[in-house]
């Protein structure tokens, strides 16, 4: 039930067959082999300097590689090195900064207790200042109350007395009379006085 193939063509006579041609590419390959093995050789030869050039390239490029990752690692030192410098820096100006507010903070506490021992100074002289004015007012009215006591005992109304000491009245010094009362504000005594001649 199936179709059948068409019978392969004939070959045409004159042209050459399939064997043929493989026959002749042997026949060329064999005359051909000497010239490829020396153009192989040849290009063993190139192969083979090129690898040694790639190879000495390969040594050559390790080496600058080398020297990279040297100038790499003493570029991370240094920068390494900068950052510690920096921290160290930024932590010698931290301590400058505490240093200098502790500085700031004895003076401050030195004004403070400057300006409190001279208040207390201050305080102390207005409390003997005040002592003393109130030691001497005591100390007057004893001696005024002397006073009032003396003349209270020296005279008495009635008394009979000579005057002297007067300064704006003049005249009456020498005069005699008798103690009328007692002026207790200043300490004076009228008297009544009887001129002589």
């Amino acid at each position: 039930g199936f179709p059948r193939c068409p019978p392969p063509p004939a070959p045409v006579l004159g042209s050459p067959t399939k064997t043929d041609r493989m026959r002749a590419s042997v026949s060329n390959a064999d005359d051909e082999s000497d010239d490829d093995d020396e153009d192989a050789k040849a290009r063993g030869l190139e192969i083979l300097e090129s690898i040694q050039k790639k190879m000495l390239m390969s040594e050559e490029e390790k080496k600058k590689a080398r020297e990279i990752e040297e100038e790499q690692k003493a570029l991370e030192e240094m920068k390494a090195r900068m950052e510690q410098l920096r921290s160290d820096e930024e932590t010698a100006k931290a301590k400058a900064e505490e240093i200098r507010q502790k500085m700031e903070f004895e003076r401050l506490e030195r004004m403070r207790k400057d300006w409190e021992a001279a208040l207390r100074l201050q305080r102390e002289e207005e409390e003997a200042d005040k002592k003393r004015r109130a030691e001497a007012k005591s100390r007057r009215e004893r001696e005024e109350k002397k006073k009032l006591e003396l003349y209270e005992r020296r005279f008495s109304v009635g008394d009979e007395v000579v005057v002297h000491g007067l300064v704006s009245s003049t005249h009456l010094n020498g005069c005699s009379g008798k103690v009328q009362g007692q002026i207790r504000s200043d300490h004076r005594w009228p008297v009544n006085t009887t001129l002589t001649s």
